[in-house]
């Protein structure tokens, strides 16, 4: 009987490059089913302080390996069943470290598809394959061999037949050989090449079918963004970008209203034609999409370019292509070192009828292994680009969620529209709407005119203090029309405007949840609404609306819906967990990402809180039906309680460490009522200072770092996360590229990242262009992986082109470099120095003394280097003024005759020497 496949800790631990111990433990948690964000902030003693991050690597790679172990199970089963399972094979099944090794291992013992191996095997030729393979002479001819199969009855009529039918067999056998397919591998990943053409004169209607690869997709809207423009056209910004998405709708729109004339009449004569229209207008849609792709996609026709150096970028906008079929990909490879290596391989050249092996072997090589290999490469890199999409996609939704709210200020939200309109909404400190107003910021001087009077009387009825503006389509001229008015009406008081990412307002705003909490007002107004809240509280507002609708990278939609929906979520719940929850306030949509809960136990929480009052307690979430003691583990840490009836609930101390805790706080004089007590604060922030945790921790005979954390909780209590970090950047007006000078300082958000660099909006009207060679000291292969959509950055002017309409922005200070550069000096041989590292706004004096010793080191470092160079120059001069000896002749020693008649391979260039001589 098979056994099952286990897990190693100790092969992840290498593929991580982490400790075993701590490998080992987070694996064991993982298997009693904790999640990741109770493993990071409840079980740091037994993974050694892992943070989320890197409990969240070792489980995405223990899944893996969960899944590897699965599919070997599987295959070990299926072919002991078969009786075909031999201790080598078992043990090559078990020692695969990859999915690859696996099937590769596998592969001669899967059921073949129809083909003409297989149907030559149906004709019973596969004895006259293995006679011909295994020959040890050729004592008897090809023909001679397969005359025994020729049998009319199996449908082999002639020795031809029975030949082609055999080395069809072979060639699949060669195909499948595990070292064949290993160097068709190494050639494809060190010269393979990938040949892209543009697709000619397609027909609009073969484009209304989906491909396969489309089928497996659900796309959260029906249109994809664009790619990132390339390094050599002007970069879009993300407000043109929307503006080109609308131009295109419209234009969508406008194709509809001339096709629904046709399609209406149709309905009323004929059912056919109504489809007929409806078909046209799909072409229609689908003819400006595949337009658009095809001039995204441009600088890829007729280039050919090196498998291994494409990005992962790349890969996804040539699977867009090939989707649409805008293009085409082609492989490309030599096959020449192949075919040697092949041969040496199965020793060809010893072999009977090595000849017509060879033939079969290259065969098999160009027509099957090739292929199949060239297919699983692609999905290797599609794979592998998805994975790195989703990562992008997930680092910037956890920024968006993380981003700190602003407490105690009045906000005026607005739904920006050029077209029909814009909506404002008054919001106070809580979010309750105060007074909403429809107005046109474009149009008429009278219509312009209300808007500019509504909107000053609304900031100084309400005390207005922040201006959200949303995103979408009009946001340019919304923040142009709002700036003015900042700063010709309150250019002496505090108020200020910000641009806020509008993602899924729209979809809030039409929901039943949205309908329920506005009644009375329309969709636009809610969205202004939600708008207004995002500043004021992200992380609830953003979680009113599915989690697929975060359109925070250009290529969400070239990856399959379920691995994006996935990331999201997984995004979104240590988010949620990082950031805690309070459970007497939190809504449904909150709670259904916390540890340990789903959507059916958050709103059976939320009913319980309706029917019997705020908690006032963790313990009473036991109360809740269906929520069982694993559920309640996992949990609980994440919830607090403020106003309860244990001060601890308010904490993010586990319930599990409540008496670990309150024997901490006996020890340095406390009560668990005193750390919510705000005149013993500082007393306690003291006592805690003063404290040693590891003494502690012997004492209570407890783990280290779950005594640090209780310590940190006594002096903040039920801390936010999110308040450590940077906060939104108002703007008070709109700077003018005229104003701007190079090396000029200025903090910015970043709007978007692209292959070639970073979009930061620094409260000019375009937003500027951080190169990816500005980037920081060195080179940035990626920026996305480096960067995250809301990073508030410290950036130098480098150039500004105002007829281009353009900003060119560095994040390297041009005065470090400088003073670097000088430190350095000129006289060590013209020695270049490196460039500053990455300022980070307050360290910048700190990086600047580290950048001086770092240049007097590399000055004496150059110093030596001439030394040395000098010594060495001596040296070889010394050497030269030495009378030089004859070279002492070199004893050969004789071919033997087995290497003069080729029968023995020569043993050096001496050997060959004298073959030649000879």
């Amino acid at each position: 009987m098979v056994e099952l496949v286990s897990v190693s800790p100790d092969t992840m631990a290498r593929e991580l490059d982490f400790p075993s111990e701590q490998v080992k433990a987070t694996f064991d948690l993982l298997e009693k089913g904790y999640t990741v964000s109770f493993i990071a902030r409840y079980r740091k003693d037994q993974t050694q302080n892992l943070n989320e991050q890197e409990v969240a690597k070792i489980a995405a790679v223990y899944h893996k390996q969960r899944q590897l172990s699965d599919r070997k199970y599987s295959f070990l089963k299926t072919l002991d069943a078969q009786g075909k399972l031999t201790p080598e094979l078992e043990e090559t099944i078990r020692g695969a470290r990859t999915a690859r090794g696996v099937d590769d291992a596998y592969l001669p013992f899967r059921s073949k598809r129809a083909s003409t191996a297989q149907a030559a095997r149906d004709k019973g030729l596969e004895p006259l394959a293995d006679a011909i393979f295994n020959a040890a002479d050729e004592s008897k001819s090809l023909e001679e061999l397969a005359q025994e199969y020729v049998s009319a009855e199996k449908g082999v009529a002639t020795v031809q037949e029975a030949l082609a039918g055999a080395g069809e067999i072979l060639a699949e056998r060669f195909a499948e050989n595990t070292r064949l397919r290993r160097f068709v591998r190494d050639a494809l990943q060190q010269a393979g090449l990938f040949v892209f053409k543009k697709v000619e004169g397609e027909d609009d209607e073969e484009t209304d079918a989906p491909s396969a690869e489309e089928k497996g997709k659900e796309p959260s809207a029906p249109e994809s963004q664009p790619s990132a423009p390339s390094a050599e056209e002007p970069a879009e910004s993300p407000e043109s970008a929307a503006a080109a998405e609308s131009a295109e709708s419209a234009a969508t729109d406008e194709s509809a209203k001339q096709a629904e004339p046709a399609a209406g009449e149709a309905a009323n004569s004929d059912k056919p034609a109504a489809k007929q229209a409806s078909k046209k207008k799909q072409r229609s849609f689908m003819s400006l999409r595949r337009a658009r792709v095809q001039k995204e996609l441009a600088n890829y026709f007729g280039v050919e370019k090196l498998i291994h150096s494409l990005t992962h970028a790349e890969i996804l906008d040539i699977n867009r292509g090939e989707n649409l079929k805008v293009l085409t990909v082609e492989p490309k490879l030599s096959l020449a070192g192949l075919t040697r290596r092949v041969a040496d391989e199965f020793a060809f050249e010893t072999r009977a009828f090595g000849k017509w092996l060879a033939e079969r072997a290259d065969e098999g090589i160009k027509n099957l292994a090739v292929p199949s290999l060239v297919a699983e490469k692609r999905r290797e890199l599609t794979d592998a680009a998805e994975e790195w999409s989703v990562s992008v996609v997930a680092r910037n939704v956890r920024n968006l969620l993380l981003q700190r709210p602003i407490e105690g200020r009045r906000v005026l939200g607005v739904e920006p529209n050029t077209r029909f309109g814009s909506r404002i909404v008054a919001l106070d400190e809580n979010g309750a709407v105060l007074a909403y107003e429809a107005v046109f910021m474009a149009g008429s001087d009278q219509r312009r005119e209300f808007a500019r009077t509504k909107i000053v009387e609304t900031v100084e009825k309400y005390n207005i203090s922040v201006i959200a503006i949303g995103n979408g389509p009009g946001s340019r001229e919304a923040a142009d029309f709002i700036s003015r008015i900042v700063e010709e009406k309150f250019a002496d008081k505090d108020v200020a405007y910000i641009v806020v990412n509008d993602v899924g307002a729209s979809a809030y705003a039409a929901s039943p949840a949205a309908e329920e909490e506005f009644p009375s007002v329309d969709q636009r107004t809610r969205a202004a609404a939600s708008i207004g809240r995002r500043l004021q509280n992200p992380l609830d507002e953003f979680l009113k609306f599915d989690v697929e609708r975060f359109g925070q990278t250009m290529f969400q939609h070239d990856v399959h819906f379920r691995t994006f929906r996935d990331a999201l979520s997984n995004a979104v719940s240590l988010s949620v967990n990082q950031v805690g929850v309070d459970l007497n306030s939190a809504s449904r949509a909150v709670l259904r990402y916390v540890s340990g809960l789903n959507p059916l136990m958050a709103k059976r929480i939320c009913d319980h809180r309706d029917e019997h009052g705020p908690f006032k307690s963790r313990e009473q979430l036991k109360e809740v039906s269906g929520l069982g003691e694993t559920a309640y583990q996992l949990c609980a840490g994440f919830l607090k309680v403020s106003g309860g009836d244990n001060p601890l609930d308010a904490t993010w101390i586990h319930p599990e460490s409540y008496e670990l805790a309150t024997n901490i706080l006996s020890a340095l004089g406390f009560t668990p009522a005193d750390i919510l007590d705000k005149s013993k604060s500082e007393e306690i922030k003291s006592k805690v200072e003063a404290a040693n945790a590891e003494e502690l921790a012997r004492q209570f005979d407890a783990g280290v770092f779950t005594v640090a954390d209780i310590l940190g909780q006594f002096v903040r209590p039920g801390a936010d996360p999110r308040f450590e970090g940077d906060g939104p950047i108002f703007k008070k007006g709109v700077l003018k590229l005229e104003d701007l000078k190079p090396g000029m300082k200025l903090r910015g958000t970043v709007l978007n990242a692209a292959p070639f660099g970073l979009f930061v909006d620094v409260g000019a009207r375009e937003p500027g262009l951080v190169h990816v060679s500005c980037l920081g000291p060195g080179y940035v292969r990626d920026p996305f992986s480096e960067y995250a959509v809301g990073d508030v950055l410290t950036v130098w002017v480098l150039e500004t082109n105002c007829e281009k309409g353009r900003l060119s922005l560095t994040m390297v200070d041009p005065s470090a470099a400088r003073e670097s550069k000088r430190g350095r000096g000129e006289s060590d041989g013209g020695s270049r120095g490196r460039r500053p590292r990455r300022d980070r706004g307050e360290e910048q004096g700190r990086e600047e003394g580290r950048e001086r010793r770092r240049g007097e080191e590399e000055g004496d470092r150059g110093s030596r280097r001439e030394r040395r160079r000098r010594d060495n120059r001596d040296r070889d001069r010394e050497q030269d003024r030495r009378p030089r000896q004859k070279p002492q002749p070199v004893e050969l020693k004789p071919l033997t005759e087995e290497m003069k008649s080729g029968k023995e391979p020569l043993r050096s260039f001496s050997d060959l020497a004298q073959f030649f001589n000879q």
